[in-house]
């Protein structure tokens, strides 16, 4: 009888849509009805369950059919006459407005595309901007959290503040609550299957309590872990969590091996609780005390400002604490800076702030676009207004009805961009590359949510109040002699002609910006990496230390497996490195030669290092343009490329090269190769590439394959033949030369296209709106011309007279928008790939789209217009 009961109370709630007066009439009826039904289908059916369903499918049918009408019932019995004030006021116009747009459903349809694309996008790109640049860190302290790191102006350098600056600055600062860190990196797993390198980091203990994160199962890590009694503890993110356990609460408790030290999982972190730009890693666990950062590490500090104290008073603070601090590099000082400054390249955070620009440009032109829209549905229902004013209504009640129709359009377009915005933060987060972890809240997160109520808002008053300012001052008289002569509302032409102009502006600086995107990212496409990559295959190799602690040991490791891919079938040669081809290693500075003055110091510069043992050039493929290559003993001696040379006068095979701060004599060059592509391409490609001819070997390894055949069949037979040389050291890596530089070139590929994506839609928004507001201003001028007609203007005089009215917002608007582009050029120069930020030929393209679009919205109605005779075009009017 369970069914029975659930059926009751679902009657019992039902009876809550029924007014007080049918609820103490007929409460016990109602529910005894909705039991004599349920027994008749259980005895008709012979199931519970399905005289549950079909009882509970009737209450619900039965309620909906007549809770309305005793609601009727009821009001015509009370006190009618606040219901009936309600529904002759917005009840009425809204349901006039619903009415009313049904029957003209292409511009509604029209607006509600529009808005819902608009408000979608730039609700995505306000969410991604937020998660990543404005609130990166999670919980109520947010406001209050900084990145503190070590800078070296001279150098350009930013470095991690090691173990003694940590110290120094907990003891001593005054302008910090709490100070964090956390450093990540990669162990091994072992003992569960075969073993795997995993993503880890180590945090310290008060890390979790300023974050304010609480785990999702088990308990958070705490300082009690970090003591050198406590038993190793360890948490995985929700997303291993998930991935590798099936989200079982039970792994609570269970032992987990990374790098020969069993860990216990205590608790799972959540992956909302995002402390770091690539998001949780797999494994979380607490670093003693004397190793958070250690000399020569890497990781991240952060700090809780204490109330009233800024980031420039900290950083005076802490650089007054390195007084006295060892092995710190010359010229350090403190930086307190916003975490996404810290965390994230700075080329990434302008590039989400020209998203989010992009996405807000594209909001305005809908709101735009969707106002004139409905303008010229006001200026259509001329003679219905006339007759409402000759019947009584007044202005303001008019104006409530556009009011009512904007508010109909504006929420069915909100409702729509809500789904837009969550599609395309999904969509973006799933195309984006692995170095960007974009936000993947949509509307679902507060903010978002507040500035998609905002904009909606605004949206809403744009539709609603454009049109109310054709018709507030309307007239009885002016409205019918409107309805009855030029068809539309009279009203100030100044208004079209400020539409005219914003729209103009902002479609020459989203066609500028359109055609800059798209070129930046044809370019990226067509980039030449310099040697050829269509063979190759890059394997990285991680020697655990507890297995080979010894240098030489690891060493004598890495030269087993180089011999043993050298000798796998289709392997045609095979080198090491100590970083792939498109990461070497940055210095900075820049070099010169012995006998020329050496260069400025000027922060930001920096050369690339890598190392080229014997052979390295031959099985990359990277051509000499003169000189030769390394061969074994060579010491004190260093490959240049191509762009140095040049620099240099051209011939430099026998002088020496050194940097400023060298002491010694510097080395000798011996090769000139070509160019490569070094350094990721959002961040430039350095001018300066060094190779020095040390052998690379080490406990990290990047071996360097050349294959006779498709690299990605080359793949698995490493990873196998590793396993025979070494079951517990897995691969870090495995990809081919192709993947390699798509991933390098993905980032600012992804970037490219997110902004010319965005622009493009942009352009189409604001085209259509420049076209369409510009027809509709004509259509205005019917009778004008036809007067002039009458006058005796010839066809071709009144063309050229609308066309020149039609165009002088455009120009106008359309110079606007030129100097606001050029403005916003320099901005872009770090997202843009050998292509100028100020680039003439993009503006002048995007004032031509322009002023096209405009002549032909002033020509065509207008050539229509001088055809026809103007005694029946003013008998017309």
């Amino acid at each position: 009888m369970r069914g029975l009961g659930f059926v009751i109370r679902l009657a019992r709630a039902s009876l809550l849509l029924y007014p007080a007066s049918f609820r103490a009439s007929h409460d016990r009826e109602f529910v005894d009805a909705i039991a004599h039904r349920w027994h008749r289908e259980r005895r008709a059916t012979n199931s519970a369950f399905r005289a549950t369903l079909r009882a509970c499918l009737i209450l619900c049918a039965d309620t909906a059919a007549s809770a309305p009408g005793f609601w009727r019932q009821h009001d015509s019995q009370a006190d009618a006459r606040r219901p009936r004030r309600w529904l002759s006021g917005w009840g009425a116009d809204l349901r006039l407005a619903a009415r009313h747009t049904v029957r003209q459903p292409l511009a509604a349809l029209l607006v509600v595309l529009t808005l819902g694309l608009g408000l979608g996008l730039g609700v995505a790109s306000f969410s991604a901007l937020d998660r990543i640049v404005l609130r990166p860190l999670p919980g109520p302290k947010a406001d209050r959290l900084f990145y503190a790191g070590l800078l070296v102006p001279s150098r350009g350098w930013r470095l991690s503040p090691h173990q003694a600056v940590l110290d120094r600055w907990r003891a001593g600062a005054r302008t910090i609550v709490q100070l964090e860190t956390y450093s990540p990196g990669s162990v091994v797993r072992t003992g569960d299957g075969a073993a795997a390198m995993i993503e880890a980091v180590a945090i310290s203990g008060g890390l979790p309590s300023l974050l304010s994160a609480t785990p999702l199962v088990g308990r958070m890590l705490g300082p009690a872990d970090a003591a050198a009694a406590a038993a190793p503890a360890a948490m995985l993110s929700e997303r291993t969590w998930r991935r590798d356990y099936g989200a079982d609460p039970g792994v609570i408790g269970r032992s987990l091996r990374l790098n020969a030290t069993s860990y216990t999982i205590v608790g799972v972190w959540p992956d909302r609780t995002r402390f770091q730009a690539r998001g949780i890693p797999d494994v979380i666990r607490v670093a003693p005390d004397d190793e958070q950062i250690s000399r020569g590490g890497f990781g991240y500090a952060f700090v809780e400002l204490a109330d009233g104290a800024t980031p420039d008073a900290a950083s005076r603070e802490l650089t007054a604490l390195l007084d006295g601090v060892a092995d710190l590099m010359p010229g350090s000082v403190a930086a307190v800076l916003p975490p996404a400054q810290g965390l994230h390249a700075p080329a990434f955070v302008t590039g989400l702030w020209m998203v989010f620009i992009a996405g807000a440009l594209l909001m305005l032109v809908a709101v735009v676009n969707s106002a004139n829209v409905l303008l010229g549905r006001a200026a259509s229902r001329a003679g219905e207004l006339g007759v409402r004013l000759a019947l009584g209504a007044s202005v303001p009640r008019v104006i409530r009805l556009f009011l009512a129709e904007s508010l109909v359009l504006v929420a069915a377009g909100t409702a729509l961009g809500a789904g837009v915005a969550t599609a395309a933060t999904r969509l973006s987060s799933a195309l984006a590359p692995a170095a960007l972890a974009l936000a993947d809240g949509g509307w679902a997160e507060a903010r978002p949510m507040l500035f998609g109520a905002a904009a909606a808002a605004l949206a809403t008053m744009a539709c609603a109040l454009i049109p109310v300012w054709r018709v507030r001052a309307l007239s009885v008289r002016g409205v019918l002699a409107s309805a009855s002569g030029s068809r539309t509302i009279d009203g100030s032409a100044r208004l079209h002609a400020w539409l005219i102009g914003a729209q103009a502006a902002m479609a020459v600086l989203l066609v500028a910006g359109a055609a800059l995107m798209s070129r930046s990212l044809r370019n990226v496409a067509g980039v030449d990496p310099g040697f050829d990559i269509d063979r190759l295959a890059t394997v990285v190799v991680q020697a655990p230390e507890d297995r080979y602690p010894l240098d030489e040991a690891a060493e004598a490791f890495t030269a087993r497996v180089l011999e043993a891919f050298a000798a796998l079938p289709g392997v045609e040669r095979a080198t090491v490195s100590g970083s792939t081809p498109f990461r070497a290693s940055r210095q900075g500075g820049e070099p010169f030669l012995d006998g020329e003055p050496p260069p400025p110091d000027v922060p930001g510069t920096f050369s690339t290092w890598q190392t080229a043992p014997p052979g390295y050039f031959a099985t990359l493929g990277i051509p000499f343009v003169a000189g030769r290559e390394f061969t074994a003993g060579d010491t004190g001696v260093v490959i240049v490329n191509e762009s140095f040379a040049r620099a240099h006068g051209g011939s430099v095979i026998g002088r020496r090269l050194r940097f400023a701060r060298d002491k010694d004599a510097g080395r000798e060059i011996v090769g000139v190769v070509r160019d490569i592509q070094s350094g990721a391409l959002i961040d430039r490609t350095d001018r300066v590439q060094l190779y020095s001819p040390d052998t690379g070997t080490g406990r990290y390894t990047h071996y360097v394959l050349r294959t006779s055949g498709p690299p990605e069949a080359l793949l698995p037979l490493a990873r196998a033949r590793l396993a025979e040389l070494d079951p517990d050291v897995p691969l870090r890596m495995a990809t081919t030369g192709p993947e390699l530089f798509a991933d390098e070139i993905a980032r600012h590929r992804f970037m490219a296209m997110l902004l010319a994506s965005l622009a493009t839609l942009g352009v189409v928004f604001a085209i259509s709106g420049v076209y369409g507001t510009v027809v509709l201003d004509v259509g205005r001028r019917v009778r004008e011309m036809g007067l002039r007609l009458a006058l005796g203007a010839t066809g071709r005089d009144v063309i050229a007279g609308v066309i020149g009215r039609g165009l002088r917002p455009v120009v106008a608007g359309g110079l606007l928008g030129g100097l606001a582009a050029a403005w916003a050029g320099p901005y872009l120069e770090d997202l843009l790939f050998q292509v100028p930020a100020r680039d003439p030929w993009s503006l002048a393209a995007g004032f031509a789209l322009v002023s096209l679009t405009a002549v032909l919205a002033s020509s065509l109605p207008a050539r229509r217009a001088s055809r026809v005779d103007p005694t029946i075009t003013l008998r017309a009017q």
